[in-house]
């Protein structure tokens, strides 16, 4: 079973000295007089003959096949367990730094199994996708009920992050044998060894190309097999192709036919090569990567476009290769953590192959997240830690490049998860909160309320310009707990003749309550506190967090208008139009808000409100109507000296007129509504400026083609 490097000039190959047991004393260099199959390894030479191979990465077990990563600094191999030679498993090694090779790694249960055969390893060009062969027949000799599966990891990093294996569809598996997988390096195009395909009677190597998600084109057998037609049985598996897709090492073999049906062991077994025939003048672009040292890159992916498009993976000296007709090309490689120079290489109308076309490459270092280190942030990236559904958090974190790269747009991100589960509108974009440059650590912020919860875990996440991901606290923590609501509240002794102003100071600012003379026919004790707002079920009202309620310790209702002032901040209203602001009274009676007559300062984040009722009140949004159907008008009757917050009609579209006439059909009054929040508010006063007298009137309302007409009392 052979495995060629892409470059084409080193060989990995199994050897069993069983099959020479009629010729005694050949035995292989390095194999110590065992009887296994064991892992050879032989070189190019100059003249392009083969060195005399030596043992390598053998055990005193079987070791059948063999696979090696692109940049060739991690090899896949199948070796027996020493409990059972006949069961196989997958194992991984990878290379010091100093260029040995330690012992071998089982890789874990999701792969391997200790009751079936899992055989013949490929890894994919990234890394990401190992195939292999798995069979529960556990004859050494035979290669029945073998299929191709394959399994899937995200961190190349974590040999032990395998997803569970699939096995690959029909149009691969026949359910005859079909196994010895190789991917080539565009990750694409899968050649594999079949007994099962259409046209063959035998083991024969095929070629399908990856079309998506485990879909498959139809397999073609490769035109070398057409060679081996002999009249004694054949098969030919585990293909490796070279690089530059023109050379096919496999393995061949020979053996007379058996009455009870052939194995995979024979009296003859051999490593042949392919090489393609051209039919067209066909020219070369090749070259090196190197860093600005003049070390090689290997393992970094080459793209071939224009009137031809392939990719292929830098070797491990760095070599790219690619075979191009007489046309037009562009050669290019991207790397997130490198800028390569050139960033790529243009050809027109090539006429002769294209030697030493390097690229040179500088490491981009990827931006760091760490904690800013400020008061508050020392050992994570929020503040407050405790906190409640009015509290501000506040999250940071410090965002540092040694390349002085600017993070992409929309970066860096917080992720704030309850329950495992992102919150709406998360991940959310933060800002920046200084200009000092990126090599020396910006920091970004992001402030939010939450809802009540102590399951809120968070990450940041961020990427430089050049696509490099972010290392650093990336992982997921924990916090904050978001507790409940704290009620604060305040309390004042109101005389029948003294003006009073009570008021409390919650995180969201001042609240006031203004309480002039003479408000209440006896003396009152008055207690203001802050409330929690529950959901609102009005399509016109969206609610803030900032409530407030007010009672007394009789059982009156003021004879004059209270003055209500909500201070709020910015953090509060986030998503939220204040031009529309209002302040709503909550109707016991009638289990709905109502707005009451209120004065906006946005300039100022506070709104004043009027009201002659206590109650629970609260800042909201106020949305107009989709249509005039629900209209309301109160209060009604209505005295305009004693509600001098006017006649409120609600409900109303956001553009709407409203005509008042005398039961006579005399207009008394026009309104518009035009700013956007639904409401108007008529002052009792007709076009002279002059309040009306008692008596029944008209509202007409119109709205496009729609009308509403309502009646009201005046009464003073």
């Amino acid at each position: 079973m052979p495995w060629v490097t892409p470059d084409g000039n080193t060989l990995y190959f199994v050897y069993y000295p069983g099959l020479e047991s009629a010729r005694p004393g050949a035995v292989r260099p390095g194999n110590n007089g065992n009887n296994n199959f064991d892992f050879y390894i032989s070189s190019r030479n100059s003249d392009g003959t083969w060195s005399i191979p030596v043992s390598t990465h053998s055990t005193n077990v079987h070791e059948t096949s063999i696979s090696i990563s692109s940049d060739g600094k991690t090899i896949y191999l199948a070796r027996s367990r020493p409990s059972n030679l006949y069961t196989l498993s997958i194992f991984v090694i990878h290379k010091n730094v100093d260029g040995t090779w330690p012992a071998a790694v089982e890789l874990g249960t999701v792969i391997n199994n200790p009751t079936i055969r899992v055989d013949m390893p490929c890894i994919s060009p990234d890394n990401k996708t190992l195939y292999f062969g798995c069979t529960t027949d556990l004859n050494a000799t035979s290669e029945a009920g073998f299929d191709i599966w394959m399994s899937t990891r995200e961190n190349v990093n974590n040999d032990f992050a395998w997803g569970n294996p699939i096995k690959l569809s029909t149009q691969v598996n026949t359910g005859n044998t079909d196994f010895h997988p190789f991917m080539c390096p565009d990750n694409k195009t899968l050649y594999f060894a079949s007994r099962g395909q259409p046209g063959v009677d035998k083991l024969s190597i095929f070629c399908t190309i990856k079309q998506g998600n485990n879909n498959w084109s139809s397999p073609v057998l490769v035109d070398a097999m057409k060679y081996f037609d002999s009249p004694n049985f054949s098969a030919e598996g585990a293909p490796s192709l070279t690089a530059d897709g023109q050379t096919l090492y496999f393995g061949h073999v020979e053996m007379p036919p058996y009455p009870d049906g052939p194995g995979l062991v024979g009296t003859n077994i051999s490593v042949w090569m392919a090489t393609r025939i051209v039919t067209t003048q066909d020219y070369s672009i090749s070259g090196y990567v190197k860093d600005n040292s003049s070390n090689p890159l290997s393992g970094f992916m080459m793209t071939l476009s224009g009137d031809k498009s392939s990719t292929t993976v830098t070797n491990v000296s760095g070599y790219y290769a690619f075979t191009i007709s007489t046309n037009s090309y562009m050669v290019s490689l991207s790397s997130a953590n490198w800028r390569f120079s050139p960033s790529s290489r243009n050809y027109s109308a090539i006429s002769s192959s294209q030697a030493n076309q390097n690229f040179f490459g500088t490491y981009n270092s990827a931006p760091i997240l760490s904690w800013t280190g400020e008061s508050g942030y020392l050992n994570d990236g929020i503040n407050p830690e405790v906190g409640t559904a009015t509290t501000t958090v506040i999250y940071r974190v410090k965002y540092t490049d040694y390349n002085n790269d600017a993070p992409a747009s929309g970066y860096p991100k917080v992720h704030v998860l309850k329950s495992n589960t992102e919150i709406s509108g998360s991940p959310f974009v933060m800002t920046t909160a200084d200009s000092i440059q990126y090599n020396s650590g910006r920091v970004y912020t992001y402030p939010t309320l939450l809802a009540r919860g102590t399951d809120y875990t968070y990450y940041f996440e961020a990427y430089d310009i050049t696509g490099g991901t972010a290392t650093g606290i990336t992982a997921l923590l924990t916090g904050p707990a978001v507790q409940t609501f704290y009620i604060i509240s305040s309390s004042a002794s109101v005389a029948v003749n003294t003006q009073k102003t009570v008021q409390i100071t919650p995180e969201t600012g001042v609240i006031k309550v203004q309480i002039p003379v003479q408000t209440f026919a006896d003396t009152v004790i008055i207690n203001i506190s802050t409330a929690t707002i529950s959901e609102v079920y009005q399509e016109n009202l969206r609610p803030t967090n900032i409530g407030i309620e007010i009672n007394i310790d009789k059982q009156l209702q003021p004879v004059k208008e209270i003055t209500i002032t909500l201070n709020y901040r910015d953090i509060d209203i986030i998503g939220l139009n204040e031009l529309k602001f209002v302040i709503c009274r909550y109707d016991e009676s009638n289990l709905r808000w109502v707005p009451i007559p209120s004065q906006r300062y946005p300039d100022q984040n506070y709104i004043e409100g009027r009201t002659a009722h206590l109650s629970k009140f609260a800042i909201m949004q106020l949305n107009p109507s989709a249509d005039i159907q629900s209209v309301k008008v109160y209060p009604n009757p209505f005295n305009p000296v004693k509600h001098t917050q006017g006649l409120t009609i609600s409900n109303l579209t956001e553009r709407a007129d409203i005509c008042i006439y005398t039961v006579a059909g005399e207009l008394v009054k026009k309104l518009e509504e035009r700013d956007g929040d639904g409401l108007v508010v008529w002052d009792g006063k007709n076009m002279g400026e002059k309040y009306v007298g008692n008596g029944v009137f008209i509202l007409i309302i119109k709205s496009g083609d729609d009308i509403q007409r309502k009646k009201i009392v005046v009464i003073k």
